[in-house]
């Protein structure tokens, strides 16, 4: 898999980031989605053949198995993009994530918090602390 690289020319790091992040949350609404109008055995069993409903959970799990490993690619992408961020080009935010353990609101340097993009990604994905793969699990 090719990875983008950082440079003085190219896309900004944080703008890289973001928009994988914005991605993976838009690829992870449409695994939901998708996984919400899985078949239903009500909708096949009038028909001749008596494996179709095994057929369509079988093509609907496939379908799903696609969209995830087009995630797992875009988490990767992402664990790249973050891994050769360096303080110059690294986001100009920090996030306090002390909500996730005892319910307190997010803050952000931006001074817009809690209504800045920083904090809604932050609570969309935990934060990219240590490994983007980790939080996507913890999503699952």
């Amino acid at each position: 898999m090719m990875f983008p690289t950082i440079h003085l020319n190219g896309t900004s790091g944080a703008d890289l980031l973001s928009q994988t992040v914005d991605a993976m949350l838009a690829l992870s609404d449409a695994i939901k989605a998708l996984r919400a109008a899985g078949p239903n055995g009500r909708d096949y069993y009038v028909q001749q053949d008596v494996t179709a409903f095994a057929q369509a959970q079988q093509q609907h799990w496939d379908r799903i198995a696609k969209l995830e490993a087009v995630l797992a690619d875009l988490v990767a992408i992402s664990e790249s993009i973050h891994a050769q961020m360096t303080p110059r080009t690294a986001p100009k935010t920090t996030i306090r994530a002390e909500w996730f353990a005892d319910g307190t609101p997010a803050t952000c340097t931006c001074g817009r918090a809690p209504d800045c993009d920083h904090v809604r990604n932050a609570q969309a994905l935990g934060t990219v602390r240590g490994s983007v793969s980790a939080v996507w699990e913890e999503m699952k």
